[in-house]
């Protein structure tokens, strides 16, 4: 899937960017993969809003759905099989559980 959409490319392209500190201009990155590299300016007072918009568009970003959107985590991990809902429960447990100031600080600022 994600080699189908064309995020891996991105992912990898930004990767390599910002190895060397250089800037990553989304106008070279598809509008739909935007959100893929965004996250909201944590020294704004309505990141954690903007975080939880965002994360509507990452439905496949469990992590960050969790953080910011439980309901919509909730409702996304219905629909997941069983073997990935074992796999989400053990990384949100290894990662955000394990300290959640630390994971947050990290991924969104």
């Amino acid at each position: 899937m994600i080699e189908r959409d064309g995020a891996l490319p991105l992912l990898e392209f930004v990767l390599k960017r910002s190895r060397d500190w250089s800037a990553v201009d989304l106008h070279e990155v598809r509008p739909e993969h935007r959100f893929l590299i965004s996250r909201a300016n944590p020294k704004h007072p309505d990141w954690w809003l903007t975080n939880r918009l965002i994360s509507e568009y990452l439905r496949f970003d469990f992590l960050t759905l969790f953080v910011f959107n439980k309901q919509g985590f909730y409702r996304a991990y219905q629909d997941w099989p069983e073997e990935y809902r074992e796999y989400v429960v053990e990384t949100v447990r290894n990662t955000y559980f394990k300290d959640k100031r630390a994971l947050r600080a990290r991924f969104y600022g």
